[in-house]
């Protein structure tokens, strides 16, 4: 999308169902249920890390 307009036409419905099919079928079975599905562990990278020390050093900062 551009300035809120497609820049191409939309795809077939039937081309959107298959790769989200394709895609569900990679996803191991655990992650597949709505209800019990196990927590997904998420590790921040340090460089992650250190940006959101650095913004919280400068909200800190503007508070004072």
């Amino acid at each position: 999308m551009r300035d809120g307009r497609r820049l191409a036409p939309p795809e077939p419905l039937d081309t959107v169902r298959a790769r989200v099919a394709e895609g569900l079928g990679r996803l191991p079975t655990p992650l597949l249920g709505l209800e019990t599905a196990p927590a997904f562990p998420v590790v921040p990278s340090a460089a992650l890390r250190t940006l959101a020390d650095e913004v919280d050093r400068r909200i800190a900062e503007g508070r004072q």
